[in-house]
């Protein structure tokens, strides 16, 4: 990080901390102090809620007011790549951890709420009511979501459509130790003619775009993505960070 991107990043450690959240130092001090797999296994469950807690301060903050879009990106990516990355080559657990979960997730833990809560706030502020915001986003987030699929469709069709597999489970991109959460999954049918005929090329019958919603391995929130035929064929899988059906 440069001198300026340290001390904005000290600045927003010290709100953050100011509002009486445990730091990831206390959490990776409590590991090392830890003489079985028990008291490991109680902090990690204490780190996991912390995060979460951490998380949703960090987003009650910014439709506060408290943190500006600018400065929860820069808390969402700079600050927690940093973190994370220092961890790993510290060889920390609670390092590796968080920096595995930086990379499967890309942007970081809040992403999704940017395209959500937080822009609901936005065009609330911006005179809309807050049913007519909580309908604009939404339907952006539909065409959104049409729009990255008819790409990937479109892509794959450029060279034919190879990467599909007989399950889930069989895709390279699913997340190893993924646990879905109890009604987190959400299937619409796949209404796109272009898109449709494509995926019965694949095979035929009904198609459904599903949202699973769960933890990964570390406990972070995400959600997987992909299109599923009646036989369980799956093609296109990605993992989003959040959840993607649940507040």
């Amino acid at each position: 990080m440069s001198a300026e991107a340290c001390g904005k990043a000290k600045e927003l450690s010290q709100k953050i901390l100011d509002k009486n959240l445990p730091s990831v130092e206390d959490m990776r001090d409590k590991l090392a102090a830890c003489q079985d797999d028990s008291c490991k296994q109680s902090v990690w469950q204490e780190y996991r809620q912390a995060s979460d807690k951490t998380i949703e301060t960090l987003k009650q903050m910014a439709l506060n007011g408290e943190l500006s879009r600018e400065e929860l990106a820069f808390i969402n990516h700079d600050l927690a790549k940093e973190l994370a990355f220092g961890g790993r080559l510290d060889n920390d657990k609670v390092g590796r951890s968080e920096y595995m979960s930086w990379l499967g997730n890309g942007s970081g833990p809040l992403s999704g709420f940017f395209n959500a809560e937080f822009r609901e706030k936005e065009l609330v502020n911006q005179g809309f009511s807050p049913e007519d915001a909580a309908k604009k986003v939404r339907e952006d987030q539909r065409n959104m979501m049409l729009m990255e699929a008819a790409v990937g469709i479109l892509g794959a069709n450029s060279k034919g459509i190879k990467n599909t597999y007989s399950s889930i489970k069989n895709a390279p991109l699913y997340p190893q130790g993924f646990r879905a959460i109890q009604n987190g999954t959400v299937k619409n049918t796949v209404n796109n003619k272009e898109v449709l005929d494509s995926l019965r090329a694949i095979e035929s019958g009904k198609w459904s775009k599903v949202y699973k919603d769960g933890y990964d391995v570390s406990g972070n929130k995400i959600s997987v993505h992909y299109f599923q035929s009646q036989s369980g064929k799956v093609f296109d899988v990605k993992v989003k960070p959040g959840w993607s059906n649940q507040k």
